[in-house]
């Protein structure tokens, strides 16, 4: 049975990918070809409003898929005092940085078309789509990894059973005495 969090799970994933992707193939596909006369003022423009417009939805989805699986115990400690929760507080700044460059470089491009033509307008915000390109990478980046160590962590407590602690909040992880004591435990 699919629950509600899987499902804002799987639209926080997909939103998150496509928008990234999209700012990525922006920047290594659209601005070079429009900065070299490859694309016409009308395909430049058609092509960079529909990623202005995913860029300022993308954002509000983030939001809201992201509070409600928080809000579901998605991160169970505070979110500085586990790797999990800094990876998440790290993804939101990374969010907000991408939502900023997004938009002001779509501005920038579309703005900078009808003085200029698309060859200027692609250099002048070439820049800034590069730097959103890179911000895109590491999002994904860090979302990958964010899931990665929870995986781990699931596999390792199911490996050696509910006594392994990982270190993620700077204790100690449990010893070799620990383990063979909880598992003697266990066995009673």
């Amino acid at each position: 049975m699919v629950t509600v969090y899987t499902l804002m799970d799987i639209l926080h994933v997909l939103v998150g990918g496509v928008w990234a992707g999209w700012t990525v193939f922006m920047a290594a596909l659209i601005i070079p070809a429009a900065r070299d006369g490859r694309l016409g003022v009308e395909a430049l423009t058609w092509l960079t409003g529909r990623f202005a417009r995913f860029s300022q939805i993308a954002p509000v989805l983030m939001l809201l898929t992201g509070g409600y699986m928080v809000s579901q115990g998605a991160i169970t400690d505070a979110p500085l005092n586990s790797l999990q929760g800094q990876l998440v507080v790290t993804m939101v700044g990374l969010w907000l940085v991408l939502s900023a460059l997004s938009n002001v470089a779509s501005r920038w491009l579309v703005a900078g078309i009808e003085p200029g033509g698309v060859e200027l307008a692609a250099r002048s915000a070439a820049r800034s789509f590069y730097v959103a390109g890179g911000v895109a990478l590491a999002l994904l980046f860090v979302g990958g990894g964010s899931g990665k160590i929870e995986s781990q962590v699931d596999s390792f407590r199911h490996l050696f059973g509910r006594s392994f602690r990982v270190s993620t909040t700077g204790q100690q992880p449990a010893s070799p005495r620990e383990l063979r004591a909880a598992t003697l435990l266990n066995d009673k």
